[in-house]
């Protein structure tokens, strides 16, 4: 069965060429999983890695649409996914790769314990990871998860997608996350492993991510160069935020 990186990698071309051009309604989720051969669920999955992207919109009832002058850059990220760094650039076709810089078991600090609302005597793994886009240093990464509910983490899985193995291999669903967006000054390691200069400055990303039960098994920091992309985030009006809207005009 084909992969749903792959049909979105077709969508993004016919967004990118005016096949799908702005405004118009594309094939419904239905027709394109008669077209390439697959199930709706796998096509709806490739329409949400668009949607993240800020490349298409979906409107309940109506469908879905091809978002007008998107201004999100390739290399940015969506604020809002939880496809993770290896889906996401799989489905732009860009080679994203891994080098493990630690990864260690241990126990969680003060800070680790609230985020991941765990005991002092809970073991955590301690990992950072280089990613590098196409060759290029893309992004530090400082993560701690909690071993008894992420259990199994090797070095081989470090080296490719850890979402991949948490959703595949383990059978769990991702449910949301919490982020906070700074800018910072490089530190050591960002002068060594992301090659910045004193003077450049990092987008760092904190966050904490849950599991659709609520349970939180990661909070990491990543940080970014600042020539290396951005975040997107696509917000869209729902029925609450309507109802809310007439609500304060009511007064």
């Amino acid at each position: 069965m084909i992969q749903y990186s792959k049909i979105a990698k077709v969508i993004e071309e016919r967004i990118k060429n005016h096949i799908y051009p702005p405004f118009m309604k594309i094939p419904t989720q239905q027709q394109l999983a008669d077209e390439f051969g697959t199930s709706r669920m796998t096509v709806k999955k490739a329409i949400d890695s668009l949607i993240y992207l800020g490349l298409l919109v979906s409107i309940r009832g109506s469908g879905t649409y091809v978002m007008s002058n998107p201004i999100a850059n390739e290399l940015d990220f969506s604020g809002k996914s939880y496809l993770g760094l290896s889906a996401t650039m799989q489905g732009k076709g860009r080679n994203l790769s891994s080098k493990v810089i630690a990864f260690e078991h241990v126990f969680p600090d003060n800070l680790q314990q609230k985020r991941l609302l765990l005991n002092e005597t809970d073991p955590v793994y301690r990992i950072i990871r280089l990613r590098c886009l196409d060759g290029e240093p893309y992004t530090l990464e400082y993560t701690h998860m909690p071993i008894g509910i992420i259990p199994g983490l090797n070095a081989e899985v470090l080296t490719h997608s850890i979402y991949s193995y948490i959703q595949n291999d383990l059978g769990l669903r991702i449910g949301s996350s919490y982020r906070v967006i700074r800018a910072n000054i490089p530190d050591a390691y960002d002068r060594k492993y992301l090659e910045c200069s004193d003077n450049d400055p990092v987008l760092e990303i904190e966050q904490v991510v849950y599991l659709d039960n609520g349970m939180p098994f990661e909070y990491s920091r990543s940080r970014h160069r600042y020539d290396k992309g951005g975040v997107s985030v696509n917000n869209q009006v729902t029925q609450m935020d309507k109802t809310f809207t007439w609500k304060k005009k009511d007064f």
